[in-house]
């Protein structure tokens, strides 16, 4: 995303484009939030509370930085106010969007992949539940069918990087948390494979 910022307005540009993004962003995020609670919470003052909270504590101060928390928060919340939007007037562009956007929260940070757990469950309680059978059997048919898509890219990237996933920020995470604990001791490391990748990663980062 910043790489594609930096080529439309430059790198000073690029960097003010995302933060500018996030927090447009969040503040629908904040229109949700206020859905959701007016749907599952009762009480006016538990309501106020919760949505001072995501205002004053959670969501605005990722925004001015260039990490995935402030995309991925406000995401999960635009995501559940559609999910739920969706169980009480399913339409055919809400369950696009909800896919649409599963997709690049999947993406973005790869423990989003828990609604793959939990999506397909909610689908087939509601076909088992409710009169509208179809709606809910072509939203259980998408959800498979981003399962599917997602396990399919994870396995092109392990033949071409050795690794199922999306990407190695979780090696590189653990890289860095072993240089920052200070046992990082390449002169243990036997296999001569494994040293070469650790001599390269050392040398650029």
């Amino acid at each position: 995303l910043l790489k594609l910022f930096n080529v439309w307005f430059g790198e000073r540009g690029g960097i003010t484009g995302v933060i500018i993004l996030q927090s447009i962003v969040y503040l629908i995020s904040l229109v949700s939030l206020k859905r959701l609670a007016e749907k599952v919470i009762q009480s006016n003052d538990i309501r106020f509370v919760l949505l001072l909270f995501y205002v004053s504590c959670i969501a605005p101060g990722w925004c001015n930085e260039l990490l995935t928390e402030s995309l991925s928060i406000s995401g999960c919340i635009i995501l559940t106010d559609i999910v739920v939007s969706y169980i009480n007037r399913p339409t055919p562009g809400r369950i696009i969007l909800i896919h649409l956007l599963l997709l690049v929260l999947v993406f973005l940070r790869p423990t989003f992949i828990l609604f793959f757990a939990i999506l397909p469950v909610v689908w087939i309680y509601q076909i088992w539940n409710s009169k509208n059978k179809g709606h809910y059997s072509i939203a259980l048919g998408l959800t498979i069918v981003c399962v599917l898509c997602f396990g399919s890219y994870c396995k092109l990237y392990e033949k071409q990087f050795g690794h199922f996933g999306v990407s190695t920020t979780f090696v590189f995470n653990k890289v860095y948390d072993a240089h920052r604990g200070n046992y990082w001791d390449p002169s243990v490391v036997k296999d001569t494979e494994a040293r070469k990748w650790i001599e390269k990663i050392d040398q650029k980062y």
